[in-house]
């Protein structure tokens, strides 16, 4: 009966040492699962203000751009209004210029005729 008691304690020993060993490892597990929770945590809210940031950036760039657009279009519109009343002035012109050499032909002919008659 004492042998029985010896190996009673002697298991009893060895399970108690595997416990605490076991407690040991599963607070070593337990603190690093809350220790990466705690990184992966942090690296979220920092990718979420980097994605802030970025899209922040983005919105002011695309405005500036839309700034930019808007004012390539206006000048765009102003180059054609210009190109058109350029384009109306020369035809004008041609027009004036054929009416002054017409007038000026008519004359030389009016000129000869009044000169053939007399």
């Amino acid at each position: 009966m004492a042998s029985d008691l010896d190996a009673a304690n002697t298991a009893n020993t060895a399970a108690l040492t595997l416990n605490t060993t076991l407690k040991s490892q599963h607070a070593d597990a337990l603190w690093r699962i809350e220790a990466d929770a705690k990184n992966r945590s942090a690296d979220l809210r920092q990718a979420k203000a980097n994605a802030k940031k970025t899209l922040e950036a983005s919105q002011v760039r695309n405005k500036a751009l839309s700034t930019e657009v808007r004012a390539l279009k206006e000048a765009v519109q102003e180059w054609q209004q210009t190109a058109a009343v350029a384009v109306e002035e020369r035809d004008e012109a041609n027009k004036r210029e054929k009416m002054s050499r017409f007038a000026a032909v008519a004359g030389v002919g009016a000129v000869l005729l009044f000169s053939a008659l007399a």
